[in-house]
């Protein structure tokens, strides 16, 4: 990753700094010169990145957003309610919503750029192919940032892909079974999916505080492929010869069927992911590379 970008601003605020994108982004902020600070319900349970600056503080709550350090000038927003089998869509609408409200009443009141990071599941919720909680409110959210671009808000919406990590424990789920050797079975090995690894979404995310356009949105992935062939890939460059046996998407979709008959769907399974399955996942992010000036890392580079 490139660490020659002269950022303009001087105070970034992280909002759910404590996950995968998180980890990354802290890690390459916390080597440039200047103040970073992250807020997260779950600090507690994190390990600090040094020259980081941790407090525990809740989206939700906006009386403790004014008490935050006054020289912050840029907000990453990340902090998002994924998707769990058990959440009921009022939990998920009120952080995705909720707080994604809050992060732009006080990006407003401050007149500092806000990033806002969504996905592209949002499109799929707009073109009709995927319904659940998780899509519909990270759509909304989008939204309240994108309307309030139109009276006066700094802001801008990064789109990406699957997103997937090389270090451990922050790798995604499917990466670090690829490396244990924990997944015996490949679902849905013919879906496409856009991948895009954290180090360059940074890069993207990093870069779009100067280049990135008021009201744009920016769809950051890298070159569509299937799921069979990025797992292929994956085993070839560590050497893995773990016998992985696929399973279409056909079966898939009938046992879930079987669930739901059985009322076990729902404790078993999100929808998101169930949802996500049953569709091919294809984005082009090249525009977003010229335009943010980043390079998209190729598979056998990384690993």
């Amino acid at each position: 990753m490139k660490k020659n970008i002269n950022i303009l601003r001087r105070h970034i605020l992280v909002t759910g700094g404590t996950g995968m994108i998180g980890f990354y982004l802290c890690n390459y902020l916390s080597n440039l010169d200047l103040k970073v600070t992250v807020i997260s319900r779950n600090i507690t349970n994190y390990i600090a990145i040094k020259n980081v600056n941790y407090i525990h503080t809740d989206i939700l709550d906006y009386k403790k957003l004014t008490l935050l350090p006054n020289d912050i000038d840029t907000v990453i927003h990340l902090a998002s309610h994924v998707h769990n089998p058990k959440d009921k869509l009022e939990k998920i609408k009120n952080v995705n919503i909720n707080g994604t409200k809050n992060i732009i009443k006080f990006s407003q009141n401050r007149k500092i750029r806000l990033i806002h990071i969504s996905t592209v599941n949002v499109q799929h919720f707009y073109d009709g192919k995927l319904f659940s909680s998780y899509a519909k409110t990270k759509a909304l959210s989008e939204k309240e940032v994108l309307e309030a671009t139109k009276t006066g808000l700094d802001a801008l919406v990064i789109r990406p892909g699957t997103v997937f990590g090389t270090e451990k424990n922050y790798s995604g789920t499917l990466i670090e079974k690829i490396i244990r050797s924990k997944l015996p079975l490949l679902p849905a090995p013919e879906r496409i999916i856009s991948p895009i690894w954290a180090h360059d979404l940074v890069e993207a995310i990093i870069n779009s505080i100067n280049l990135g356009y008021k009201g744009k949105i920016y769809v950051v992935a890298n070159k569509p492929m299937s799921t069979g062939q990025f797992v292929n890939i994956i085993k070839t460059r560590i050497g893995s010869k773990k016998m992985m046996i696929p399973i279409s998407r056909k079966i898939i979709v009938f046992f879930v069927r079987l669930l739901n008959k059985m009322n076990l769907f729902g404790s078993l399974i999100s929808s998101v992911s169930y949802e996500n399955i049953k569709i091919d996942s294809s984005f082009d992010g090249s525009f977003s590379s010229k335009e943010l000036n980043f390079t998209y890392t190729n598979l056998d580079e990384i690993f």
